[in-house]
């Protein structure tokens, strides 16, 4: 059963997971007056990492360039790379706290130099990512361009943003700039997904594995590989999904994106206690909302729902302090909010999210929180607006197979529920198995 890595897909995991995998480089810019020993990025490079001896933590890192900063506080490039790194750090400790700390350094380094410092804006483009606002990533990133068009970095962000605004055919050129400027592992990995929205899987899987023959690190081939296992898995193949995942963490071992997939594909396949002492790992690891969430639905599943109302408490903590830290809500909030707590609030939610940014999923979350207040026929025009897009999405069908069934239309509903079951037989959703198995005794 395919889950919502929202890159955003690799959207969210390249709008967020963007700097951890070596997703964003910088084109080589030189201003011989800032001193830094921090040179600006080539293409393919991970931001983060810049300027890293071998060995060093990225928090290390951060204390290095405080105290270059320090010592040298014209330097706007080791301010912008701070402030990537602060995003970073942020990624690994599940501290979104550290995007105001990104924010400063980033604002410090255009107080230096607004000129032609598109390295800034760069990093502020990817700190709006990181925090779901792509309509402020999309206005970083084109300022970015102004000042450097042939940004390979700015044009994958500026597609990871307008893909998440619902503006596709803009997305989709900015992902063709972005791979004639620089056909790497992060352009191409943005043309994997370019394919997966629309419904060829065939082509996004190809295209991942030449991303992965091409990925210079074993942080980005272990990004390809854990894209590998969710294209995998949303197929209804976990075992093969599951061996992608393991050869990521054989690479990275602090992955936490290919640790979720692990656990994810064990308990798929029946792996229950070992699918429950990965999770444990996980979020012991990186006790981030959609993990949390995620381990507490697999636990409810199995009728453990103490452990799981535990989780979903973390979940709504860590959120609090996502949203006072300036994250938007994205649609899997709005699933769980739908699911497990008020209606209304995630109809609210679904309805300002939509506004901000039209994506499939968003209408999907739309649908189903109009499901859940029982406006059904407002549901199926909602779904019916997440499906055009063309992705081949089982749990989007089951979704619409039931708004279907409770509009009455038990062939819709039937068709939509062997779709879902056709991508992956693994699909599951409260009450779906049960009206498959009603709709065919009947037909």
């Amino acid at each position: 059963m395919k889950r919502r890595t929202t890159l955003v897909s690799v959207g969210v995991a390249l709008g967020l997971v963007l700097i951890s995998a070596g997703a964003v480089g910088i084109a080589v810019h030189d201003r011989s007056d800032t001193g830094s020993e921090f040179a600006p990025i080539v293409a393919g490079q991970s931001i983060a990492l810049q300027g890293r001896v071998p060995g060093e933590s990225v928090g290390a890192l951060i204390e290095r360039l405080k105290a270059r900063v320090e010592g040298t506080p014209n330097d706007y490039v080791s301010w912008a790379t701070l402030g990537f790194a602060y995003v970073e750090q942020s990624r690994i400790t599940a501290d979104p706290s550290l995007y105001i700390n990104a924010d400063e350094a980033l604002a410090r380094s255009l107080e230096i130099n607004d000129i032609d410092n598109f390295t800034a804006y760069t990093g502020l483009a990817a700190v709006a990512a990181a925090r779901h606002d792509f309509a402020n990533a999309e206005r970083y990133a084109l300022t970015g361009l102004e000042i450097n068009s042939a940004s390979a970095s700015l044009y994958g962000i500026l597609s990871d943003a307008q893909i998440q605004l619902g503006k596709y055919d803009e997305g989709f050129e900015s992902v063709q700039r972005m791979v004639d400027l620089s056909p790497d592992t992060a352009s191409l990995s943005r043309v994997s997904y370019t394919h997966e929205l629309t419904g060829d899987v065939a082509e996004a899987e190809a295209v991942m594995r030449r991303a992965l023959d091409d990925a210079p690190t074993n942080n980005d081939r272990a990004f390809t590989l854990f894209h590998l296992g969710e294209l995998a898995l949303g197929e209804g193949d976990p075992d093969t999904a599951l061996g992608f995942y393991l050869q990521a963490l054989e690479l990275a071992p602090d992955n936490v994106a290919a640790l979720s997939g692990k656990a994810h594909a064990l308990g798929v396949t029946g792996q229950v206690l070992t699918s429950i002492d990965t999770y444990d790992l996980l979020v012991e690891k990186a006790p981030l909302a959609h993990f949390l969430i995620e381990y507490g639905n697999f636990l409810e599943v199995h009728g453990m729902t103490a452990q799981a109302g535990v989780l979903y408490e973390r979940a709504r903590a860590t959120i609090a302090v996502d949203t006072a830290n300036g994250v938007r809500t994205d649609p899997g909030i709005i699933f769980f909010e739908a699911d497990h707590g008020d209606s209304n609030t995630a109809l609210l939610l679904a309805q300002k999210g939509l506004e901000e940014g039209p994506f499939f999923e968003m209408y999907e979350a739309l649908a189903w929180a109009l499901y859940m207040n029982g406006r059904y026929g407002e549901a199926l025009d909602a779904v019916k607006q997440a499906q055009e897009i063309g992705i081949r999405d089982a749990q989007l069908y089951v979704r619409s197979a039931l708004i279907y069934e409770a509009l009455g239309d038990h062939e819709n509903a039937l068709s939509d529920l062997r779709v879902a079951r056709d991508i992956d037989q693994y699909v599951s959703l409260p009450a779906a198995t049960e009206l498959l198995a009603e709709l065919e005794s009947v037909t």
